[in-house]
């Protein structure tokens, strides 16, 4: 575990630096040239798939998140404002 923490955290400082889209669509381009720097830094590569998709299926669920509180926070704004009691629901937000 810790050496893929130690992984991801080198691989976005190279990735870092490079469009993510860019790198998706060339990803065999971008390992080969950065394997010409030395250090087996284009291996780092090897798992920018998996990480990346864990990213952004982070981020999807993320926003869902945020989508259902926005929802539940409009309810109670429109419960306060008929004046129903809505310090329960606060709770579950």
């Amino acid at each position: 575990m810790l050496l893929a923490k130690r992984r991801r955290r080198s691989l976005s400082r190279i990735v870092g630096m490079l469009d993510l889209g860019y790198v998706r669509a060339n990803l065999d381009e971008v390992r080969r040239r950065l394997s010409t720097r030395g250090l087996g830094v284009g291996a780092l590569l090897n798992d920018f798939s998996i990480v990346d998709q864990q990213r952004r299926d982070a981020i999807t669920g993320l926003e869902r998140l945020q989508a259902d509180r926005n929802v539940r926070s409009a309810e109670i704004g429109q419960k306060k404002k008929h004046g129903e009691y809505v310090e329960i629901e606060l709770g579950n937000l």
